[in-house]
């Protein structure tokens, strides 16, 4: 494939030489979550924003790697999760997330994430579920909310917004600057 810095990659053989910042920016900003199905939706690169947001802030590392942890569908595109289990249930195996996987492994390397702990990447999935969720209930219609989605969050929660307007500049400069914030935390820890 060809990335937006006109790099030519394998999806089959990644290096890290392959990592791009500004492809995986340029893509994740692009991209529609749920493939732009609910009314108002945003993109890969605002949610990813938003789970960082989720991590403690004490925890920089931690809060890069949920920056980061979407970062693989610049290169595989933003696969949904019944798209996944088809496929699994097609072939009796997940092809998919083993590119995702060693896509995730250079990405984190690259970025100084390192190897995630099993504690690590649990934080990191409640965050992610719980803006997934506020997602659903905010960009679907009522009557389309997924049940899924009714069990993660209370009343309480859904009350709080996203903003679903931000052009697609405003959120390059919201992950970039937060993505500059976060790696020079590292540094300084």
């Amino acid at each position: 494939m060809t990335t937006y810095s006109g790099k030519q990659i394998s999806l089959l053989n990644p290096s890290i030489e392959d990592i791009d910042l500004s492809d995986i920016v340029h893509s994740l900003c692009a991209q529609k979550r749920f493939l732009g199905h609910p009314e108002r939706c945003i993109t890969v690169a605002h949610h990813s924003v938003l789970v960082a947001k989720r991590i403690d802030p004490n925890k920089p590392r931690l809060r890069m790697a949920a920056l980061m942890h979407d970062s693989h569908e610049a290169y595989t595109g933003d696969i949904t999760s019944p798209m996944k289990e088809a496929i699994c249930a097609f072939c009796d195996c997940d092809p998919i997330k083993k590119i995702q996987d060693k896509l995730d492994s250079l990405i984190f390397k690259k970025f100084f994430v390192g190897i995630l702990n099993d504690e690590e990447k649990s934080q990191i999935k409640k965050a992610d579920d719980y803006i997934l969720a506020k997602e659903a209930h905010l960009g679907y219609r009522p009557k389309d909310v997924p049940d899924w989605a009714h069990a993660i969050l209370n009343f309480k929660d859904i009350e709080t917004t996203i903003n679903f307007n931000l052009t697609p500049t405003h959120v390059r400069e919201m992950f970039i600057s937060e993505f500059q914030r976060l790696t020079k935390a590292m540094i300084l820890q």
